[in-house]
This record gives structure tokens, sequence and C-alpha cells, in this order.
């Protein structure tokens, strides 16, 4: 029995949450970036109750969607809920809405911080994604670095990831500098 147990797995390990649907950029790639109009929502507190059983049973959260989840005003408090409860977290963001509070608890608990940066260089970042955020972001991975080294923490593991496409091609070779 415990082998079918093992097999089937009828608990779930992953749990995808969407804290935000909606953004502050307009990706020429992405539905935010279209000329329709798209109504924004966001993850109640209320909502988030409601889950937390399924979380305590689970390994790991993933969260991402077709949204920037740094909108929602309640991101710290599910945050430190999952540091609270020993969960790991996969966290998918453009990385312009970091502040101070997030990188404490990011620090702190096990994180993944994917920036989606789509860009090595900020010539090719304000083409592809945003002119005003580079200087921002690439600030803030600067705080994340050294506070993870003054407080021995691996975490967050930062993935830099990029959405290849024509605006962006001819700065993928920087990307290992940029990492440095």
């Amino acid at each position: 029995m415990r082998i079918i147990k093992h097999i089937f797995r009828p608990d779930p390990e992953i749990l995808y949450i969407e804290p935000y649907f909606g953004c502050n950029y307009k990706c020429f790639f992405c539905i935010h970036g279209g000329k329709t109009a798209i109504q924004p929502a966001q993850l109640q507190p209320e909502t988030f109750q409601k889950l937390k059983p399924v979380i305590d049973t689970i390994g790991h959260v993933h969260i991402t969607g077709l949204g920037e989840p740094f909108l929602n005003p309640h991101l710290t408090d599910y945050l430190l809920y999952f540091r609270e409860r020993g969960k790991k977290y996969y966290l998918n963001t453009n990385g312009s809405l970091i502040q101070d509070g997030h990188v404490d608890v990011m620090t702190t608990s096990m994180c993944e911080l994917s920036i989606s940066l789509d860009a090595a260089d900020k010539e090719t970042y304000a083409n592809v994604r945003h002119p005003e955020y580079w200087d921002i972001i690439i600030s803030r991975l600067k705080q994340i670095a050294e506070i993870k080294a003054r407080r021995k923490s691996p975490f967050p593991l930062i993935y830099l990831t990029l959405h290849l496409n024509s605006r962006n091609l001819a700065s993928l070779p920087r990307l290992p500098d940029l990492c440095k």
C-alpha cells in the first residue's frame, strides 16, 4: 500500500498562486501590453486564509502568473507565512517593485527569485521592457547579493530570465558579464 501511495501521490506537492493579475509594464509581447484594458485582480487575504490548509500540506509554492506579484499589497504577509511554515517558494517578477521589506523576507526564507529581465544591458531593456526600471532592478540585485553575503544565506536563489526575440537577441552575449 505504501508503494501505491508513493507512486500516485494523492496530496499536492506544489501550489501555484497568482497574487496579482495586472502589471506595471506594457511589454509588447504580453497580454498586459495590448490595447485592450485588462481589469486587475488580486489574491485577497480572505482567499489566502482559505488556502492555508493546502499550503500546510505541500512543500513548494510557485508564485507566478500573468501579473506582477509585488503589486499585491499583501504579498509580504504571504511570503512571511511561507517562511514561518518552512515552505520553499519560487517567485517570478519583473523586479521593478521589490522593496527593502521584501528583500529581508526573501533573504531569510527558502526563496527562488526569478526576474524577467529580457535584456543584458540598459539600452536593450528600455526597448524590450520599460525604460525607467533598469537601474532600480540592478540596484536591488546588488542589494540582495550584499545582504546574502552578510547573512551568509544562499537565499534567494536568483534566476534572470529572458524571452528571446528580435529586440534582445543581440544583447545575449553580454549576459554573463551582467550576472557577475
